[in-house]
């Protein structure tokens, strides 16, 4: 896991790659909604809106657990399905939180469909964190994709060099050293 770990701090390439498609995905899907609120905002408040009317008025009504659960196909595939990149860790761990949070997701859609009615706050910044944190997952993901797992001789290597230590270690403690 360490391996793992160390790529997502040693990256910056694949990390900016990752992060422009999942800002282009996610400005794209948001657009029609953000076009909407702007034009139903301007015909009845002319040039005196603001951005926040905006944002609650495309989003403030739960939309986003929507967007989120469109987000689960993408993950799915990336993490448990897509068959040319193998199985990691990463993969396995970003497959099992996204199922964990789409259970969740499928029982607000079950109870509203459509979220006509959210009005609770805590039901719409709920939708904002987990359209985010699907977001973050679909990154990752995206970002764990470009990056290939250590060889067979990287990982017997550093295993090795561990067992060489912790004997030498151990060898030094009982000389009483």
């Amino acid at each position: 896991m360490t391996y793992w770990l160390r790529q997502l701090f040693t990256r910056p390439r694949e990390h900016f790659s990752s992060l422009i498609e999942v800002f282009v995905t996610a400005v794209f899907a948001l657009l029609p909604l953000a076009l909407a609120a702007i034009k139903y905002n301007y015909e009845k408040a002319g040039d005196n809106f603001v951005f926040d009317q905006i944002v609650r008025q495309a989003f403030g009504g739960g939309q986003l657990f929507l967007y989120s659960y469109a987000l689960i196909g993408t993950i799915i595939w990336l993490s448990l399905v897509k068959w040319d990149r193998p199985a990691t860790a990463p993969r396995r761990f970003f497959g099992f939180i996204t199922i964990i949070g789409s259970l969740t997701l499928v029982y607000l859609l079950a109870i509203d469909p459509t979220l006509s009615s959210a009005k609770n706050y805590l039901i719409i910044e709920a939708s904002y964190w987990a359209y985010a944190s699907f977001l973050l997952i679909n990154y990752l993901l995206l970002f764990y994709m470009n990056i290939d797992p250590p060889t067979p001789e990287d990982s017997l290597a550093a295993g090795t060099s561990r067992l060489i230590k912790t004997y030498r270690a151990q060898k030094d403690d009982a000389h009483g050293n």
